[in-house]
């Protein structure tokens, strides 16, 4: 499997940056693997019922996480689906009523 990998990296080295194109910032395999590995682990906590706005140490706070998501999207050329989702993002209200009641305890 990782000499597929390989094989895949050495015939396309410019794959992340053609597709991360709006990123401004280097881009490397293990950051976009960190990123969306943090991404998938809130989906499966959101998937078992578990709660979106207090994480594990283990894993990125859930703030960061929507600002990743917003900015993977962003990044990703997902203009237009932004559009519709930021008008019905109530993330931000609903973390700081969080804050305000104590039972969101990570660190902004």
């Amino acid at each position: 499997m990782a000499e597929r990998k390989e094989q895949i990296w050495n015939r396309y080295p410019k794959v992340l940056t053609d597709i991360f194109s709006r990123r401004r910032e280097f881009i490397s395999r293990a950051k976009v693997s960190f990123e969306i590995d943090q991404i998938r682990r809130y989906r499966n906590r959101f998937s078992h019922n578990g709660s979106l706005l207090i994480c594990p140490k283990r894993q990125m706070p859930c703030h960061k996480i929507h600002n990743l998501l917003l900015r993977m999207m962003r990044e990703l050329g997902a203009d237009s689906m932004l559009e519709y989702i930021k008008p019905m993002d109530r993330f931000d209200d609903v973390f700081k009523r969080g804050l305000n009641l104590g039972f969101i305890t990570c660190k902004i």
